[in-house]
């Protein structure tokens, strides 16, 4: 039989269980404009152009002043340009499916 202590409390089941519903919906992760700069391969002005133009995602603003980007549009961008290039370019056999590896910030 197991001490009283270790038996657990229905609070506990259902903290447990919010965790598991929590982990179940899909992740949104936010990119910093040095994330997007190193993924996108522009410069910081040119990011705030193609913005402007309306070809590239807007930042979100989370709190604050804080502006990030939301990794999967930076993602979708990315795969557009891609699918663009092989469609345009007459004689060049695109690989298949165009699709891009989410990218995931690293923990330093």
């Amino acid at each position: 039989m197991r001490p009283n202590h270790l038996i657990p409390t229905v609070q506990t089941v259902e903290r447990r269980q919010a965790r598991r519903r929590a982990t179940d919906q899909p992740q949104i992760h936010l990119l910093r404009l040095t994330q997007v700069l190193e993924i996108s391969g522009l410069a910081r002005t040119s990011v705030y152009e193609v913005i402007k133009d309306g070809v590239f995602p807007p930042p979100v603003h989370p709190y604050g002043r804080a502006t990030r980007w939301v990794n999967a549009e930076v993602n979708d961008w990315l795969c557009e340009r891609l699918s663009a290039r092989y469609n345009r370019q007459p004689g060049i056999d695109a690989p298949g499916d165009i699709s891009v590896t989410p990218w995931v910030a690293k923990k330093v």
